[in-house]
């Protein structure tokens, strides 16, 4: 820690130690896109990490819902906002959305949604970023297991968000700006909503996440999980995929 009581931020070699190369070293960037807050770690699974022997670097963020103080009690190592870059090749960099611009070539091994194996807008141009500087794209979008099945995907807690967010605004009570809030606080503003009436629900998608995503508070029992189905729910519509 700091003398002011931050956290200390990793400086020179990025967290090389001297006579370990062999551990996977990953580092968690700062998002370009300033409305994202997510994190593609949180800080519970970065200690976890760290406890298993991976080393882990975390960028400051100005707009990260969790704090970089919460990365550093779990035993990150903190570097400041877009200094990824300069960190050493053998790192796994990553993060949720888009690269910023530069550098034009990657030469990291970069774990993200890069949403370029489908032939997608700007999916040239980024690959070749890659081919010139030697890196590698492990786009979340493709990644799968020995099944075929998507290991990154909208689970139940996204489905879950969506479509309480969707009852709130169809009901004229979600507030702008979005800001963070606890589970607690969104069940709360959910039952304050309930008046009776029975608006129809379409449930759409792969499932993983719709088939969880209605909030418990308002789920009907005995509903049907089958895609494309009219659902009553007590609360509002809803669409969720």
């Amino acid at each position: 820690m700091t003398p002011g009581g931050g956290p200390r931020r990793q400086a020179g070699s990025h967290g090389n130690e001297p006579g370990r190369t062999d551990r996977t070293r990953v580092w968690i960037r700062s998002e370009v896109r300033q409305t994202e807050r997510r994190a593609p770690i949180v800080p519970a699974d970065a200690g976890w990490l760290t406890s298993q022997g991976l080393v882990l670097t975390v960028e400051e963020s100005p707009h990260r819902t969790f704090p970089v103080s919460d990365y550093a009690a779990a035993g990150c190592r903190i570097a400041p906002a877009g200094s990824w870059p300069g960190a050493p090749t053998g790192e796994y960099i990553i993060g949720l959305k888009e690269l910023p611009e530069q550098p034009a070539a990657l030469a990291h091994r970069h774990i993200y949604f890069g949403h370029a194996y489908k032939g997608q807008r700007g999916a040239c141009q980024l690959l070749h970023r890659f081919a010139a500087g030697g890196g590698a794209l492990l786009d979340l979008e493709s990644l799968v297991d020995a099944n075929g099945r998507r290991l990154a995907a909208f689970g139940f807690w996204a489905g879950y968000a969506g479509a309480a967010l969707a009852i709130l605004h169809a009901k004229g009570r979600l507030p702008g700006p979005l800001r963070p809030v606890s589970k607690e606080a969104l069940d709360a503003a959910l039952r304050a909503t309930r008046d009776g009436s029975q608006p129809r629900v379409l449930v759409v998608g792969a499932l993983r996440a719709a088939h969880l995503s209605w909030p418990v508070s308002h789920r009907p029992a005995g509903t049907s999980k089958k895609p494309g189905t009219w659902i009553p729910l007590p609360c509002s519509a809803t669409t969720s995929s």
